[in-house]
């Protein structure tokens, strides 16, 4: 096996969309974040430059592919164990700046103890996430308002919220930088029982798919159901459209895995993030 690093990102796209496509509802997160790249957007919290990688088997087919485009942690795609540990061997000898790794559990694991073992630093559990498919919605019980698309208007309010929301997660601030961006392409969503008392945005869509992120409820109207309303409502929005809905919750909270299996999501799998060193978010 041998690790390549690329610099172009529509080369690298070329190279590992076949690959990624094939388990596309598992590598959302990377297909959104490499198409970000090649559009030349501008990612917050990202390095200056972004590391591309691509692990190639003994018949130069992909293998395993990893980017490093964002602010939290290098992402990777299920792979075989072989080639996890080449990557590691490969970003270790190139002294590779990585703040951690994030990606399937086994897959993230492996990465994490094989690049401790070889730098002989530590490395932390960071969050652990379920990923959930919905391909059709249970109508949750009613709750007073309804969805509307955010304004320009409501950037201020949904800022604030996004804050609030990565405060909670321990999530880096620069995620609010996002919003207004969102805001301007539709991508952002209030449910208003009079004023607005939750939100939903969607995440840069796959061939196939879209992922439902930010789903905030501040403190004072939680309880009342209208998260999963405005959930509900957002996926019926994107099935609608002919898209499969995707969303990542915390694995380790009792309330938000039970709410999205109740409103038709599906699990797909487990997902972990790894912290390295002086770079662990979590201490």
């Amino acid at each position: 096996m041998r690790t390549s690093a690329y610099q172009d990102p529509l080369a690298f796209q070329q190279r590992v969309l076949p690959m990624l496509m094939r388990h596309e509802w598992e590598n959302n997160l990377m297909i959104g974040m490499i198409s970000r790249l090649v559009a030349g957007e501008s990612i917050p919290g990202a390095p200056p430059l972004p590391l591309l990688f691509l692990v190639e088997d003994s018949n130069c087919a992909p293998a395993l592919a990893a980017t490093l485009a964002g602010p939290l942690a290098m992402v990777l795609c299920r792979a075989p164990t072989d080639a996890v540990h080449e990557l590691a061997r490969h970003v270790t000898e190139q002294q590779a700046q990585l703040p951690g790794v994030s990606g399937p559990d086994e897959v993230a694991a492996i990465f994490a103890s094989e690049w401790s073992a070889r730098t002989s630093r530590p490395f932390t559990h960071g969050h652990h996430m379920r990923l959930f498919r919905a391909e059709k919605v249970i109508p949750p019980r009613p709750a007073p308002g309804g969805l509307r698309s955010a304004t320009p208007n409501d950037v201020p309010l949904l800022n604030r919220w996004a804050e609030d929301f990565n405060a909670e997660l321990k999530l880096p601030l620069t995620g609010a930088a996002d919003v207004e961006k969102r805001v301007g392409e539709g991508r952002m969503f209030l449910w208003c029982d009079r004023s607005p008392v939750a939100m939903a945005g969607t995440a840069v869509p796959t061939p196939r798919g879209v992922r439902v992120s930010l789903v905030y409820t501040p403190p004072e109207f939680r309880r009342r159901g209208y998260a999963s309303a405005c959930v509900a409502a957002l996926t019926s929005r994107l099935l609608d459209s002919g898209l499969s809905a995707l969303l990542y919750c915390d694995a380790d909270n009792p309330v938000t895995p039970a709410m999205y299996q109740k409103i038709g999501y599906e699990h797909v799998c487990d997902w972990k993030d790894f912290f390295f060193g002086e770079n662990e978010r979590h201490g």
